[in-house]
């Protein structure tokens, strides 16, 4: 009887650890960078609508910045985490190399990547078109809307809430 018993919980343990595993992999996400300020996310993939100030996972499968092309040369598409800074119908402006949503300022674009190649930043004056979000890092460094432009609000794959 006992050896019965060691197997149920044996085989429980197991089932408990499986339904946790495919918890942490469809639900946590993890940043390696300093890009947004978080590293640990909870990924939901069931959401309406985006929101600005949201954070959002979404693939990226090409750039003209050489230190992105050779990771994505690595794995074909990267996945990043960024956060919504405009949203369909808000106004962007560009400035020289500022950012501003709505005449609020949001940020500067770097005139250097970090390998000191010269990098062109994203150049609009308008009202963000629907389907479409400007999306920004926290991080000087971030490789983000100021660099690639708007985003596709169809190529969002999740909203992601920080944790850590």
């Amino acid at each position: 009887m006992w050896k019965s018993k060691k197997g149920i919980i044996t085989a429980a343990v197991l089932v408990v650890s499986l339904v946790f595993l495919h918890f942490i992999l469809t639900h946590l996400s993890f940043s390696a960078t300093d890009s947004v300020g978080y590293h640990l996310f909870y990924i939901s993939k069931n959401f309406k609508k985006i929101k600005k100030h949201d954070y959002v996972l979404f693939p990226i499968h090409e750039t003209n910045i050489k230190e992105i092309q050779n990771e994505l040369k690595k794995f074909k598409t990267i996945i990043l985490v960024k956060q919504v800074a405009c949203v369909p119908g808000d106004r962007l402006t560009v400035k020289g190399r500022k950012f501003y949503c709505n005449g609020q300022y949001l940020c500067t674009a770097k005139i250097r990547a970090l390998d000191g190649e010269k990098i062109n930043h994203f150049k609009f004056n308008g009202v963000v078109p629907n389907g479409y979000v400007f999306v920004l890092g926290k991080d000087v460094n971030s490789y983000d809307s100021r660099y690639f432009g708007f985003v596709p609000i169809k190529e969002v794959m999740a909203v992601a809430y920080p944790i850590l």
